[in-house]
Order: structure tokens, then C-alpha cells, then sequence
């Protein structure tokens, strides 16, 4: 090579063209966290190391889903940077993903610790799941045995629900934000009556996106109530704690979601046998309450009528005393009435006189000496006339 022919560069040349090298050249690297902090709220920065050397890496905040500490174990994707003006060699970090079992563990754990502070786990929370829901909103992967399982409990549980199938992967770096686009879909465009987010089982390293902070905050945050069920009874994910109803198996997420429709008609026919005997034992007792109510109306109409009988009789009494009492009355009335009959004295040998016009004469003062008086005998009437009025009267020398 001659030399003489390489183009001289300046310092910032050749810093400029090692980044542009160096910036389309994606990788992972894998290395131990050392001296992590996040800077502002906004900016993250740590070194990762191995035995041999280190890197600078740098990342947003909004980036980072993981909750990384020192000492971890992780992989990064991103790109090397050159930061020109200081010739300075780091790494721009787009995605970090904890590696080894131990790793994740620990991942899992700060996120679970994280997550709970801050209410995300909160039984307050959870929205209870309709009892017959007409339609169900499914987030898997079609491909998945956990699709059939679920379609298959579900139809043998409960026909005729509307299951509305949102693709999603459930593995792999891009399985979070897909499972969160699915889960915002729902909740603005599809509205259903509840959510089933499932897939099987797995290794920890299988359903990091069940554990993922950002599925998390989605299934929390959701409007529509969500069941999350993940793989075996074993296997709890952080999404299933944050879901409103943890499934242990997608076949058990069918069966959280539906009622069985043979426990349904036997609850009916139970509650028909229940009500039948309720409503036999209300009617005997309205029976026997309408029984009694009558006998004792019987035995109260028996002393009601023994009572006005015994009224009416002594009322009868009454009345026929006093009948008698008045008969005796009128008749010593009639009797006395009698006394005073005028014919009856007239028998006894008065007489009454009257003047020309009729009238009764009871003193001497009414007549006059010639004046014509009527004599009224018991037999009939004189007429004669006043010769002279005087306290004594003699006729033929006899004095009357």
C-alpha cells in the first residue's frame, strides 16, 4: 500500500466517519450492569462489562420496560456511536432484555415490587366479569394450541357467544408491543364485553412479554375487564396479577369467561324445585291462616247472633212492658175521659143551658130577663124564657 495515496483526515473527519460506520451496525450485546442511573427522569445511562472490557451505554427512559439494577445480567440492542467532538466511543441502547434464569428472576421481582407500589396489582381495582357475556375479545396467537383449547372449552361450556380474534404474538421481542397495540384496539375501536389475553406455558425466558411492565400497565389500564390466563398452574406472570381475573390455563380462561350451560338448567332446575316448595308450603299456610280466620269469624258470628238475640229478646221485653204500661194509661184515660162525658151527667139530672146562638150559659150575668134559653136534657131541649133572674128561683111556691 502506498501510503503517500491515503487521504489525510481530520480528527473530526475521521470521528464523523467511524459513526457512520459504526451507526449501521445493529447488534446485541450481552454484559453485566454496572453504575445504572437515570438522569432527569429522562435519560439512562450504565456501563456493561464482562471479564475483559466495557462499554458506556445510553438510552431514553420511555425505552426502557425492564427494571434493571447493577450487578444484572442483560442483553441490548442498539447501535456504537462515536460522539465526534470528544472522539468518545458508547453504545445507543433501543431495547434491554434480562439473560440467565437468574437474571430474569430478579427482573421479574423489581417489576413485580415496582408494579405493586404502585396499586397496579390492587384488588380495589378489579372489575368484576360479566356472568353472560355476548361478546369476547381474544388476544392470542391463532397458531397456538391455546387458541383451540380455549374455542374448544368455550363452545362446549356456553354456544353462541361472539368471540372477536385479535392476532398477537405472545413470544419473542416484538410480542409486548403487539399484545399492547391488540389491547388498546379493543378498548377503542371493538368494545366487547370482556378480554382474554392467553397463551401456553413455557420457560421464564418464554413469557417475558407476560412479564413486561408495559403489558402490565395496558391490562390495568384497560376499560374492558381482562382474564388473563398463561400456560400451566405453575406459571403466574405479572399480567395475570394485573388482569381482573387470573386464569391458570387457557382452557380455565374459558371457563372464568362463560358459565357452564349444564350447571346453568340444573341451578333453574333447582331454583324451579326450590320456588315449587316454597310456594306449596306459602300456600298451605295461607291455607290454614284463611281456615282459622274463617273459624274464628264463625265462632264470632255464633256470639254476635246469640248476643242480638238475647238483645231482641229483652228489647221485645221492653217494648211489651211498655206497651202494657201505656195500654193501662189510655185506659184509665178513657176511663177518666168517660167521668167527664157531659151526656153522662145529664143522666144524673142536670141539664145544660145554652143562650139563643148556642153558646153555654155557666152565670146569671149572661142573661136577661125575656132573653130565650135552650135547655138541653139528656132526652132532648126546652126552650123557654126569662121571666126574672134571682139567687133562688120558686115556681108554684116550692123553692128549688
Amino acid at each position: 500500500m502506498d501510503a503517500s495515496q491515503l487521504p489525510i483526515l481530520s480528527v473530526t473527519e475521521l470521528n464523523t466517519l467511524v459513526n457512520e460506520a459504526l451507526g449501521r451496525m445493529y447488534v446485541w450485546v450481552k454484559g453485566e450492569v454496572s453504575g445504572f442511573k437515570v438522569s432527569q427522569n429522562k435519560w439512562v445511562t450504565f456501563d456493561l462489562k464482562d471479564e475483559g472490557s466495557k462499554i458506556n451505554c445510553f438510552m431514553s427512559k420511555y425505552q426502557l420496560d425492564q427494571v434493571v439494577e447493577d450487578g444484572m445480567e442483560i442483553k441490548v440492542l442498539g447501535v456504537p456511536r462515536v460522539y465526534v467532538p470528544y472522539g468518545k466511543y458508547s453504545f445507543t441502547v433501543q431495547r434491554v432484555e434480562p439473560v440467565g434464569e437468574g437474571a430474569l428472576r430478579r427482573a421479574f421481582e423489581l417489576t413485580k415490587a415496582k408494579l405493586e407500589a404502585e396499586g397496579v396489582f390492587d384488588p380495589a381495582h378489579k372489575k368484576p366479569i360479566p356472568r353472560f357475556p355476548r361478546t369476547i375479545g381474544l388476544i392470542t396467537s391463532p397458531e397456538a394450541a391455546a387458541y383451540t383449547d380455549f374455542l374448544r372449552i368455550l363452545e362446549n361450556r356456553w354456544r353462541g357467544v361472539e368471540v372477536l380474534v385479535r392476532p398477537s404474538l405472545v413470544q419473542g421481542n416484538d410480542a409486548p408491543g403487539q399484545i399492547v397495540a391488540a389491547l388498546e384496539w379493543f378498548n377503542k375501536h371493538q368494545p366487547v364485553d370482556v378480554l382474554v389475553l392467553t397463551r401456553g406455558g413455557g420457560s421464564m425466558e418464554d413469557l417475558m412479554a407476560f412479564n413486561s411492565e408495559q403489558v402490565c400497565r395496558a391490562v390495568y389500564g384497560s376499560r374492558i375487564p381482562v382474564i388473563c390466563g398463561v400456560g400451566h398452574e405453575r406459571d403466574t406472570t405479572l399480567a395475570e396479577l394485573a388482569a381482573d381475573v387470573r386464569a391458570s390455563t387457557p382452557s380455565n380462561a374459558a371457563e372464568r369467561a362463560v358459565p357452564d350451560r349444564a350447571e346453568i338448567l340444573m341451578q333453574i332446575g333447582f331454583t324451579q324445585k326450590a320456588m315449587h316448595e316454597q310456594l306449596s308450603k306459602r300456600v298451605s299456610t295461607l291455607r290454614y291462616e284463611v281456615q282459622d280466620r274463617l273459624g274464628r269469624m264463625e265462632r264470632a258470628t255464633r256470639r254476635f247472633m246469640t248476643a242480638f238475640d238475647d238483645l231482641a229478646r229483652r228489647n221485645q221485653q221492653a217494648i211489651d212492658r211498655m206497651l202494657e204500661h201505656y195500654q193501662q194509661r189510655l185506659k184509665q184515660a178513657a176511663q177518666l175521659y168517660e167521668s167527664f162525658n157531659p151526656k153522662k151527667v145529664l143522666k144524673r139530672g142536670y141539664a145544660i143551658a145554652r143562650a139563643a146562638n148556642g153558646k153555654v150559659i155557666t152565670s146569671m150575668s149572661q142573661v136577661k130577663v125575656g132573653q130565650a134559653l135552650q135547655t138541653e136534657l139528656v132526652d132532648g131541649v126546652v126552650v123557654s124564657q126569662v121571666q126574672e133572674k134571682g139567687k133562688r128561683v120558686t115556681i108554684n111556691d116550692r123553692l128549688l
